[in-house]
């Protein structure tokens, strides 16, 4: 960060999800106050969220709060938005351009949807030493980290079901060691697994 700002025409930029899964549910990784990490005042330059791009440098407390308004989730925008308020940063009457106001995942993977289907846009534009299996192992682990208790509940029904495994699962599975589970702690990690798999929306 300091040195974008001792080289000429150089510029730091923080890249950042607006959002993270963190106990169980969604939550802004934009916040009013965060003590244990910050970017001093005079060396704030580039944030860039999923939803756009927020130029800092050399503007207002004002103005920054604007910039970072608009490219975070719009779940947070509105507690955001109060606590600028409360700081007399921003006016009482300030009001997000409508165009912000629609930062929501849904209309991320509405907008990328097609493009992902026809192959534009693959999970490793770069390629990847991960296998098929390995691949497909990647959102199912990750919403059994990051889901609630519900979720993992579900997941267990749906992958104690009876029904034969698809091959697409039963590589995955295979991968895990849990092709041929051996007592009844394997057998339930099994049906986690399994049912994360279906979840997913993996062939099933």
């Amino acid at each position: 960060v300091i040195m974008s700002h001792e080289l000429e025409g150089a510029r730091s930029i923080i890249a950042v999800r607006a959002t993270s899964r963190r106990g169980g549910g969604l939550k802004s990784n934009i916040v009013w106050s965060y003590g244990n990490t910050t970017v001093p005042r005079q060396l704030r330059d580039i944030v860039v969220t999923e939803y756009g791009i927020a130029d800092l440098r050399g503007k207002s407390d004002r103005d920054t709060i604007v910039e970072m308004l608009k490219v975070s989730d719009s779940s947070a925008q509105p507690d955001l938005l109060r606590q600028a308020v409360a700081a007399r940063k921003l006016e009482r009457t300030f009001a997000l351009p409508s165009e912000q106001r629609n930062n929501w995942t849904e209309r991320i993977r509405e907008a990328l949807g097609t493009m992902r289907a026809d192959g534009l846009l693959p999970l490793f534009p770069l390629g990847t030493e991960m296998t098929e299996a390995e691949q497909s192992l990647i959102a199912p682990l990750a919403m059994l980290k990051s889901g609630t208790r519900l979720d993992r509940l579900t997941a267990v029904l749906s992958g104690l079901n009876p029904r034969t495994p698809h091959p697409y699962h039963a590589a995955a599975l295979e991968r895990m060691g849990l092709r041929k589970p051996r007592g009844i702690k394997e057998r339930l990690i099994r049906a986690v697994v399994l049912g994360a798999l279906r979840r997913a929306g993996a062939t099933s």
